[in-house]
């Protein structure tokens, strides 16, 4: 968690991506994501402001993800964390892909 605070947006990029390769298919690993310290906080807060949008493309990818499994307390957990906001802040990005799984995160 502590590279999600790295000065280079190529380090946050980078870790936000293995985060999105560790917790895929496994809701264990989500779990320890979700629960178990600051992380999930980084990347809500890294997809709703940091000025580099490919880091905010793979911090949406990563909450994406967990909208996917359909678990009422993920959700429910990214909700409280302030995602819905932090999804809303990418809706108006020139990135027609990262705006489709915005919205498609905010159906969901």
């Amino acid at each position: 968690p502590i590279l999600l605070d790295h000065h280079k947006e190529n380090i946050r990029k980078q870790t936000c991506n293995a985060l999105f390769k560790f917790i895929d298919g496994s809701l264990e690993r989500i779990g320890c994501i979700m629960f178990t310290d600051t992380t999930m906080e980084k990347v809500i807060h890294l997809l709703n402001s940091d000025p580099c949008w490919l880091v905010r493309m793979e911090c949406l990818k990563i909450v994406w993800k967990m909208i996917e499994t359909g678990h009422r307390y993920l959700i429910m957990s990214l909700v409280d964390r302030g995602s819905i906001e932090a999804i809303c802040s990418v809706v108006v990005c020139s990135d027609e892909d990262m705006t489709m799984m915005a919205l498609n995160a905010l159906e969901s």
